[in-house]
C-alpha cells in the first residue's frame, strides 16, 4: 500500500527530531484486554502458526513475502526474522522478541538505531494481545559540528472479539533526548497517546476510527502547541473474492499508518499475529481525517484530507491471495503488491530462503528515506516537506 509522502529528515529542528523519533517508536507497539493473556513477562515463543495459511487444497503454506516486506524461516518453520528494505528484525525466543538495527557511517557521519519489540503477550488463539517497543538512536556529524541521541518506550493493547478479528488499539508512550549543535545541547522530550476501533458485521472489516494527540517539551519548556488528528474508514466487497484464509492485505493494514508506520507491525499483521482478517477482500475503502493544531489553547491549524481506493486481487488456486492490486480516486492507474509462499506440509524439511538479511550496500543506504523521517501524520509530513 503506497503510505502518504515522507519527508526529508531535517538536522537542526528540534521539533522534527523529537516527533520523528517517536513516530518510529509507533511502529511496533501497543495494553491488552484479553482473558489468554500470557505472564507479563510476555510469550515465551509467540504463535506456532505464524506465517502458516492452509489453503483449499489442505496444504499448509509459509508466507515469505508481501511486496517489499520478506520473511525467513528455520527448517521446522519457524519464524526467525522480518525484513524490509534493508532493515532486519531478528526473531529470537523465550522469550518472544524481536530487535532490530539500522547502521550508516559515512566519512564524516555516523548513525545508528536499534529497536526492540518485547514483552510481547499472546492469547489463547496466538494473537498478540500486548507489546512494548523501545528505540535507541544516535547520529553524529562531524562537518555539521551536531550530534542527537534520544530513547523511549510506548507500550500497546490489543483486543479481539470472539470471532478472533481485531476490535481496539491503544496505548501511549514517552521519547527524549538531546540535540547538540556548535558545542550548545538542547534536551527535549515527547509524549503520544492514541486508539483505534475497528468495526465488524458478519465476519466483514466495515470500518474503523482513530484519535491521536502529542505534545513535547524542548529547553525545559512546554512547546506553546498540541497537534490532534482523528480519522474514519469504511469497507465495502465482493463476492468475487473469498478470503478463505482470512489473511490481511494492504488496505486494510494500511488504516494504522497513520498512528504507525512500521515494516515490523505491518510484517506481523501478514503473518497472522493481529487475528483473522475479513471473510472476502475488501474492494473500495474510504477514509477521511482531520488535523487539528493548537497554539497557546487556540486552534490555529485545521486540515481535511479525504482518500477513496478501489482494489481488486488475483487469489491462488488454492484461495491464498497472489497479487493485490489498488487505484486512487477512481484513476486508471494501478499499483500492485505480490505474495509469495513455501509449500510445507508441517513434516517436512522447509527449506529457506536466502537470507534477507545479506542486503546489499545501496539498498541499505536507501532504507534512510524512512529512517528518522516517518512522522505519524500526514500533516507533519507535509508541513515540513518544503523546508
Amino acid at each position: 500500500m503506497k503510505t502518504r509522502e515522507s519527508i526529508q529528515f531535517l538536522h537542526g529542528n528540534l521539533w522534527v527530531k523529537a516527533l520523528c523519533a517517536f513516530a518510529l517508536l509507533a511502529g511496533c507497539a501497543f495494553v491488552s484486554c484479553s482473558d489468554d493473556d500470557d505472564d507479563e513477562g510476555g510469550s515465551a515463543y509467540g504463535s506456532e502458526t505464524a506465517g502458516q495459511f492452509t489453503g483449499t487444497d489442505g496444504i499448509t503454506y509459509l508466507l515469505t513475502g508481501v511486496d517489499e516486506i520478506n520473511f525467513e524461516y528455520d527448517d521446522d518453520g519457524t519464524l526467525v526474522g522480518i525484513e524490509d528494505w534493508g532493515v532486519y528484525y531478528e526473531v529470537t525466543y523465550n522469550p518472544f522478541t524481536l530487535t532490530g538495527t539500522y547502521y550508516d557511517e559515512g566519512d564524516r557521519y555516523y548513525w545508528k538505531q536499534t529497536y526492540t519489540v518485547s514483552n510481547i503477550a499472546v492469547n489463547g488463539s496466538g494473537y498478540i494481545t500486548s507489546m512494548k517497543f523501545s528505540e535507541e538512536w544516535q547520529y553524529e556529524d562531524d562537518y555539521l559540528d551536531e550530534s542527537d541521541s534520544s530513547s523511549g518506550t510506548i507500550t500497546f493493547g490489543f483486543s479481539y472479539d470472539s470471532n478472533g478479528h481485531l476490535t481496539k488499539i491503544s496505548g501511549s508512550g514517552s521519547e527524549s533526548g538531546k540535540y547538540t549543535y556548535d558545542d550548545e545541547t538542547y534536551p527535549y522530550s515527547f509524549t503520544f497517546s492514541a486508539s483505534f476501533t475497528f468495526t465488524w458485521s458478519n465476519n466483514l472489516l466495515t470500518g474503523g476510527s482513530y484519535t491521536e494527540s502529542g505534545k513535547g517539551t524542548e529547553v525545559g519548556e512546554t512547546y506553546a502547541s498540541t497537534e490532534e488528528e482523528e480519522g474514519t474508514f469504511a469497507y465495502d466487497y465482493s463476492e468475487d473474492y473469498p478470503n478463505v484464509t482470512y489473511q490481511y492485505t494492504p488496505s486494510v493494514t494500511s488504516m494504522v499508518d497513520y498512528i504507525y508506520d512500521d515494516v515490523c507491525m505491518k510484517g506481523l499483521y501478514y503473518l497472522g499475529y493481529f487475528g483473522k482478517g475479513p471473510a472476502y477482500h475488501p474492494t473500495t475503502m474510504e477514509e477521511y481525517v482531520v488535523y487539528k493544531a493548537y497554539y497557546d489553547g487556540e486552534l490555529e491549524e485545521e486540515e481535511e484530507y479525504d482518500e477513496s481506493l478501489t482494489m481488486k486481487y488475483d487469489l491462488n488456486a488454492n484461495g491464498t491471495v497472489g497479487t493485490y492490486y489498488y487505484s486512487e480516486n477512481g484513476g486508471s492507474q494501478w499499483y500492485s503488491s505480490a505474495y509469495s509462499y513455501l509449500g510445507w506440509s508441517g513434516d517436512t524439511e522447509v527449506k529457506t530462503r536466502s537470507s534477507v538479511q545479506e542486503t546489499d550496500a545501496a539498498e541499505r543506504h536507501i532504507l534512510r528515506r524512512g529512517m528518522k523521517s516517518l512522522l505519524k501524520s500526514r500533516h507533519y509530513r507535509e508541513r515540513h516537506a518544503s523546508r
